[in-house]
């Protein structure tokens, strides 16, 4: 069986709150706003479109808002 990859990307919004995008695949999942990056990580983590075994990758942005 083929292991998804899966990258959590973590960016910070103007107001000072916290956002991920969690690409699984071909899907992305937008997670909302939480007050730091490790909530986010915690979060995405917890998610069961997360494969146990899949390898993971975390980027995170300390500023500026994701596209």
């Amino acid at each position: 069986m083929e292991e998804d990859e899966s990258t959590l990307r973590i960016a910070r919004t103007p107001e000072g709150q916290w956002f991920g995008r969690l690409q699984v695949g071909s899907d992305e999942i937008i997670l909302g706003a939480y007050k730091s990056p490790q909530e986010v990580e915690q979060v995405a983590m917890r998610s069961a479109s997360i494969p146990t075994e899949s390898k993971s990758r975390v980027c995170a942005s300390a500023g500026g808002v994701m596209r």
